[in-house]
Order: structure tokens, then sequence, then C-alpha cells
């Protein structure tokens, strides 16, 4: 169920629908401290995912508190690639507050990207050039 809920997140995520954003996010909530595993394969801290649906809606308060949060999970079980992905989604989240990065979102994405570079995360690195270049699209 929960592969499947973040699966629909991802989505939305993606196609930066707020509406469904905002369909997703209550049914997301509850789980905000949960780590989703399916027996297989993990997807990360949920509050990543309340974060980015967070943002998509222009609550960047709630967004960077979840992705924070989330951050730190990353960073205690040393999962590089879930901390890459959620440096850019809080960078992201300052671009769409502000219309710029500041200096913490900067330095979030110098680490993403040095991330990304080491474990060849393609998408990571364009997304952080996108996100420096201005564009709030990555």
């Amino acid at each position: 169920w929960m592969t499947t809920i973040i699966g629909y997140a991802v989505l939305a995520i993606e196609l930066e629908a707020p509406e469904m954003a905002a369909e997703l996010y209550p049914i997301l909530e509850p789980h905000a401290r949960e780590v989703a595993f399916n027996g297989a394969t993990s997807q990360g801290h949920i509050g990543a995912y309340l974060g980015k649906l967070a943002s998509l809606v222009d609550q960047h308060d709630l967004a960077d508190e979840h992705l924070h949060r989330a951050l730190d999970v990353n960073l205690a079980f040393g999962w590089e690639y879930h901390e890459a992905t959620t440096l850019v989604a809080l960078a992201l989240s300052q671009v769409r507050r502000t219309g710029a990065l500041d200096e913490g979102a900067s330095a979030g994405l110098d680490r993403a990207e040095a991330i990304a570079e080491e474990r060849g995360l393609a998408l990571v690195v364009a997304q952080g050039a996108r996100l420096r270049a201005g564009d709030a699209h990555p």
C-alpha cells in the first residue's frame, strides 16, 4: 500500500500537480515519521515525500520541517541517494518560496551534486543545474 501511495506522490511531484499533492498529503501525513519499506526495497523517509508535496502547495515552512527531519534520518542511516534528493527538494522549496537560492540552499546543492557525481545520479546533477539557473521546475 505505502509503495503505491508513494508512487502516486512521486507522480504528483514530477508532474508538479498541486491538486494531486493536496489530496495525497493527508493520506501520507499519519506516516510522517516512518520509513517506507516493502520487504524488497525502501523508498526512504516518508517525510521527504510530505515535504515535496507541501512545497507544491506553497506550504514552505511545513515542507522544510518535513524535509529537514527526513534529511536527519538520511544522514543517520548514511542514505546518500535520499540525502541528495532531499537536499535538492530543500533547494527547490527555497526557490519556490523566494525566487532564489540562499547560501544554505546553495551549499545543500553543492553536497547533493557531489553525491550525484560520485554515484552517477545524472538526474540529480541536472536538477541542481536547473535550480542554479533559476528554474523552479527541475
